[in-house]
């Protein structure tokens, strides 16, 4: 299979994160080619490269075999972050412990970026500054690997048949972590944790009977 920087994407559908300017480094068993934005960016080869730009943003990457496309990734250029407590107008506050390298940035048309097979980036933004942009988050691969599991789960026991989950609180800024006298280490302020549940019926933000 394809990996990236050594390591296989756990579905077809899924995101790479990386700081400006560093290289991705794709590899698999056999030829393909990458394209970006809707743009192919290289020959047929069994290894291929890509350096990211130095401005933050979201890319749309292709992994395409010879039979047709092999992977989608969202690949995230990361702003990076030096412990501002505000970035572009937007409030972040001050990280008690493990300050991360960079942020997602994202604008208004970002938000139907793919992060997984069921899951947009935009699903999991932070509720505060609802009319600012760009907007700053984060989300971790492995909450996603363990939402889609879990949607995976109620699927086969026929408890769901919904496309997702919805999100009620996925990435929280320290400033709004704070804000709503969540927990000082929340993991929400880390990517790594959202309250959710299945609403299929009409997406009218009341949970779906699971009984």
């Amino acid at each position: 299979d394809v990996t990236v920087n050594g390591a296989t994407p756990p579905h077809p559908v899924w995101h790479v994160r990386t700081m400006p300017g560093e290289t991705l480094a794709l590899a698999s068993q056999t030829p393909f080619l990458i394209s970006l934005d809707g743009e192919p960016v290289s020959t047929l080869a069994r290894e291929q490269s890509w350096t990211a730009p130095n401005e933050p943003g979201v890319h749309a990457l292709r992994v395409i075999g010879e039979n047709g496309e092999r992977r989608r990734l969202t690949v995230f250029v990361l702003e990076p972050y030096d412990g501002e407590t505000v970035l572009d107008g937007y409030r972040i506050g001050a990280y008690p412990q493990e300050a991360p390298e960079g942020f997602i940035r994202l604008t208004e048309g970002d938000l139907d970026a793919p992060v997984s097979p069921s899951f947009t980036i935009g699903q999991f933004l932070c509720k505060q500054q609802p009319g600012h942009w760009p907007k700053f988050l984060l989300v971790s691969g492995s909450m996603l690997t363990r939402l889609e599991a879990l949607l995976e789960e109620l699927r086969a026991d026929e408890r769901t048949d919904a496309d997702s989950f919805f999100v009620m609180s996925g990435f929280r800024t320290p400033f709004y972590n704070t804000a709503i006298g969540s927990a000082r280490l929340s993991r929400h302020m880390y990517g790594d944790a959202a309250d959710i549940y299945p609403d299929v019926e009409g997406g009218d933000g009341v949970m779906d009977d699971l009984n």
